[in-house]
């Protein structure tokens, strides 16, 4: 039986494919076949999501919104430039509206404590130390360039990462106590959003297509190895 959650995760994988091609699902033989639990096998047949696919506890922003986060911010050093911590929580708070589909409630915000956490989970993006040691802090340092008559056309949901590094450098000159900067940090959010999300999709595919090649191998290897090799025996 596969040890790590990866492994088993590649071959519920290759089991689910199985299930769908079988007129009646036998989950019961099918875990047998691909060496599964056959409760977790289960469980995923019924709908339920694989480890990876979970919301980790404490987590506001699910894997994707976090990746398009991690872009937005990625993005201001790109053109010169830093984040502030207002900054990064606006933008938190902006990808979690922009995903919240539920008209009936007010959609979900950061806590006190999340951008500690966050800070935690990726310090490879924050070389030096963040300007504002409040993130919640109402008078953030105001931009040293100011706007441009040049630069007051509306935002636009960016498309390609070419597009998210402009909107960044655009922000940058741009009144951060202004409705404008709070508009195109949201679009910005969007855009950086989409991206993840389909950098992800491809990932799970790539992920699942090297899974079905292993295990073709893997039995096409199997009754290679079971061949027995005759050898020539010489009656001299």
């Amino acid at each position: 039986m596969p040890k790590t959650n990866k492994d088993i995760e590649q071959q519920i994988q290759l089991a689910m494919d199985s299930l769908s091609d079988q007129s009646k699902p036998n989950i019961r033989k099918t875990a047998r076949e691909f060496a599964v639990p056959e409760g977790r096998l289960r469980r995923r047949w019924r709908g339920g999501k694989s480890l990876f696919e979970r919301q980790p506890n404490g987590r506001k922003l699910n894997p994707a919104q976090e990746k398009a986060l991690c872009a937005i911010i990625a993005s201001f050093p790109a053109v010169g430039s830093s984040i502030t911590r207002r900054q990064i929580t606006d933008a938190a708070d902006s990808i979690l509206k922009d995903g919240h589909n539920d008209p009936t409630t007010e959609p979900p915000r950061i806590g006190d404590h999340w951008l500690k956490r966050f800070l935690k989970r990726n310090p490879n993006l924050f070389p030096t130390e963040l300007e504002s040691s409040n993130p919640h802090d109402d008078n953030p340092p105001r931009p040293d360039t100011p706007s441009v008559s040049s630069e007051d056309t509306e935002f636009s949901t960016p498309k390609t990462a070419e597009e998210i590094r402009r909107i960044s450098d655009r922000l940058n000159r741009t009144d951060p106590n202004t409705q404008r900067f709070k508009d195109g940090l949201a679009k910005l959010a969007k855009g950086a959003e989409a991206q993840a999300t389909l950098a992800l999709q491809l990932q799970r595919e790539l992920d699942r297509t090297h899974a079905i090649m292993g295990a073709r191998n893997a039995r096409y290897d199997a009754p290679r190895r079971n061949i027995p090799i005759a050898g020539i025996i010489n009656s001299s």
